[in-house]
């Protein structure tokens, strides 16, 4: 199996990654807009768009998912933020990819018996 990711927010730039994102064979896509985390597999990566207002109460909580790497997307500002306070730039879906490719990488998802609370 691929990397899992989790969209977390029903922006529409949240929209467009789950489309964009979907179509590339190893990654399985996970979209959530609440907070009920229980039945959710541990994803390898949350994103979060960092404009959509409905998504600020819900960063405490997705920052305390231990060993899971959060990033936000600003898309005024081109920007990706991995939430313990790099910052990277991003001008197109290449760009993107490659960047979350790399956290993904550098932060290896917590064992297959770990659970979300």
């Amino acid at each position: 199996m691929g990397k899992r990711i989790l969209l977390y927010g029903k922006s529409v730039l949240i929209a467009g990654l789950a489309s964009s994102l979907g179509k590339i064979a190893d990654l399985e896509i996970i979209r959530s807009e609440n907070l009920d985390f229980s039945e959710l597999t541990i994803p390898d990566l949350i994103l979060v768009d960092l404009c959509d207002a409905e998504t600020a109460h819900a960063l405490p909580k997705l920052c305390a998912l231990s060993g899971v790497p959060l990033v936000g997307i600003d898309p005024t500002a081109s920007t990706m933020t991995v939430l313990s306070g790099e910052s990277h730039s991003a001008q197109s879906a290449q760009e993107l990819m490659a960047f979350l490719s790399e956290v993904m990488q550098q932060n290896p998802k917590p064992s297959p018996t770990s659970k979300v609370t």
